[in-house]
């Protein structure tokens, strides 16, 4: 496989190939997986020197070492993972070399329909959309999967494999579903940093100094299981935690009173709203007047939004009735 783009995203995914569980790379095959990456950062590329047969600072020169190691013409595949905004201009160094036979590309280029892709690569590809998030790089990984025009049943066959690698939750869904899978899961880890980076400001405020990073990561990880686990959903949870009268009942009238529970429906209705603006074409500003996707608001210190106007009883989690 040939990777286009060495960031954040592919990163994860060929760490979390390499770190996968032994039982679920050998489920999904994964054993004699070969990787090509082409990145033009040269500090990006040192650091993925050990994650990759080939790393190399031009997408034509993945594409040749792909063309060079697969075992039949056509038979290697090409993850597209640069930034949305970069796709012009990839396409146009890819385009020369994806015209010999079809190839399949596996797209994870946000708010990019598979059309403007495979438009961009050139008619000889079948594109297939593909939504992971961060966790990828802990095996953790959910993923959504989507067929675009023109892309067969067996093109996703290898994406299955190798996301199956990266975490134990894949989605075969519609390109149509994909802004909301991509508003709750690829960008979700990031609520849960948010609300993490919060808490470790209140424990350091209450004297626990250096343990306080570990001490919320843990809370979280273990309520994470938690709620993994079932057939609990999370108003049966908080439940168990909060009593009448007690320091959790004290705590939840405070997020209930600023409106947290209202505040993060918006932030997932807003994260959706972005995937769609950026999926009817490259450059698309926010409607909102926001900043641009990965611009300076994600570097945002929690407690810094708006104020918060809902009534308490409208921000408590669905299905949690609680009168403490």
């Amino acid at each position: 496989m040939a990777v286009i783009g060495g960031g954040a995203m592919a990163r994860a995914l060929l760490a979390g190939v390499s770190r996968a569980p032994s039982e679920r790379a050998a489920a999904a095959e994964l054993g004699g997986f070969r990787f090509a990456v082409a990145e033009p950062d040269a500090e990006k590329r040192a650091g993925l020197a050990g994650l990759a047969e080939a790393v190399v600072p031009d997408a034509a020169g993945a594409l040749r070492w792909l063309d060079e190691t697969e075992d039949a013409p056509g038979a290697g595949q090409v993850l597209l993972a640069v930034k949305p905004q970069a796709l012009g201009l990839v396409g146009a160094e890819l385009r020369a070399r994806l015209t010999a036979q079809r190839r399949v590309v596996i797209s994870v280029l946000a708010g990019t329909p598979a059309a403007r892709v495979g438009s961009a690569l050139g008619g000889n590809v079948g594109v297939v959309r593909a939504m992971p998030n961060l966790a990828a790089e802990v095996g953790a990984a959910v993923t959504a999967i989507a067929l675009g025009p023109g892309a067969k049943e067996r093109d996703a066959d290898l994406a299955l494999e190798l996301f199956s690698a990266v975490g134990p939750l894949v989605l075969r869904t519609t390109e149509a579903e994909l802004d909301a899978l991509t508003a709750v899961a690829a960008s979700g880890p990031a609520y849960a940093f948010y609300l993490a980076a919060a808490m470790e400001e209140a424990a350091r405020r209450l004297g626990l100094g250096r343990d306080a990073a570990a001490v919320v990561a843990q809370t979280l990880a273990g309520a994470a299981a938690l709620l993994a686990r079932g057939p609990e959903g999370p108003g049966a949870l908080i439940g168990r935690v909060a009593s009448t009268g007690g320091t959790t009942a004290a705590a939840l009238r405070e997020l209930d009173g600023a409106g947290v529970g209202a505040a993060i429906t918006r932030a997932v209705l807003a994260a959706h709203a972005r995937a769609r603006e950026m999926s009817e074409g490259p450059g698309t500003e926010p409607r909102d007047g926001g900043a641009k996707e990965g611009g300076s608001r994600s570097a945002r210190e929690p407690g810094q939004g708006g104020p918060q106007t809902e009534r308490a009883s409208e921000n408590r989690p669905p299905g949690l009735e609680r009168g403490k």
